[in-house]
């Protein structure tokens, strides 16, 4: 929690632990996923970034890479 994750780390080790996940989690699947599960525990997804309206965006994309960042209160 309340450090930046590359997505595809992240992804590749839930697969790793859930093999049998393979063919009906994708990519994008799993980050809907990551946003619901956000949701329901009342955690911040990517609270740093915000859209060029200073409104809250849910993609933290650097160097081509994408982040995942789960936060809660401390962050």
């Amino acid at each position: 929690m309340n450090v930046p994750i590359p997505r595809a780390e992240l992804y590749n080790g839930f697969l790793e632990k859930n093999k049998n996940q393979s063919k009906f989690m994708t990519p994008h699947r799993f980050k809907k996923k990551m946003l619901s599960w956000c949701e329901y525990h009342k955690a911040q997804y990517n609270p740093q970034v915000f859209d060029k309206f200073g409104r809250p965006s849910a993609d933290d994309k650097r160097g081509g890479v994408e982040y995942f960042t789960i936060a809660n209160e401390r962050y």
